[in-house]
């Protein structure tokens, strides 16, 4: 009997970013400003988000890794234009602190782990009681995992490119991950077309909707609003304060992911 040895999944590649002295450089600081740890972050009370638009493009012509565009991209964010997503007070935020998390995005045929800095506001009109993380909708909520690498695996497995697990292989995911973005896609379709739609559109053609989008950000922006969250977001908004825990903004300042 021969028997064939199952292939493991490599790790992904963990790619260097800024240190935070570099990143504290390159954004507004004060006395207060402080970092907070992943965890330290999740256990803070009432932290609503502020969507920023910015993918006015074509997926399929974004080039950059999704690392490269967030920095870019937060360079350019001043928190005193930002509008607070509570009292929707603007010109009354200032910098709270940062808070790392991981970014894995897919380059060079690989899976590669970022670490991102997230900014978090505080909105003075509010009295202090509010902070808000600012995130492009090109970063998916709770989600370590790039939108861009998720439309990557389920075009791959829509295409029928490669069997589960080879897919699962190549991206260094669990069959259990695969399954759950499956899952979470055709619920979000499903809230998106409608019932009767639905059934008539394939997952494929709906993907290639999207990538072919002419500004992926107006449908990002549509899904937001009609249903109070993020495209491809698994965790939900927590209930006591979902009302205002995410909302979009177009933005303040010029950007292009193409570029």
């Amino acid at each position: 009997m021969i028997v064939t040895k199952k292939r493991e999944r490599t790790q992904p590649t963990t790619v260097s970013s800024f240190s935070h002295n570099q990143w504290l450089q390159t954004v507004p600081t004060s006395g207060s400003v402080s970092y907070l740890t992943a965890s330290a972050y999740m256990q803070s009370p009432l932290i609503p988000m502020i969507r920023k638009n910015s993918l006015f493009c074509k997926v399929l012509k974004v080039k950059n890794s999704s690392k490269s565009l967030f920095d870019r991209f937060m360079k350019l964010v001043r928190p005193e234009l930002e509008t607070c997503p509570v009292c929707n007070a603007k010109g009354s935020l200032s910098v709270h602190c940062y808070y790392a998390r991981k970014l894995i995005d897919f380059i060079g045929g690989r899976p590669a782990v970022h670490e991102i800095t997230i900014l978090r506001v505080c909105c003075n009109s509010c009295g202090g009681h509010h902070t808000h993380a600012v995130l492009p909708d090109f970063i998916i909520p709770y989600s370590c995992y790039s939108l861009f690498f998720i439309l990557r695996v389920l075009g791959e497995y829509f295409l029928h490119l490669y069997t589960v697990e080879q897919l699962c292989a190549r991206f260094s995911i669990t069959e259990k991950q695969l399954y759950k973005w499956i899952h979470l896609w055709v619920l979000h379709k499903k809230e998106w077309l409608g019932i009767l739609e639905d059934t008539q559109i394939l997952s494929l053609s709906f993907l290639k909707m999207l990538v072919f989008q002419k500004e992926y950000s107006v449908f990002a922006s549509a899904f937001l609003k009609q249903t109070g969250r993020s495209f491809l977001q698994s965790h939900a908004n927590p209930p006591e304060t979902a009302h205002f825990r995410q909302k979009e903004f177009a933005p303040d300042y010029l950007f292009s992911p193409t570029t």
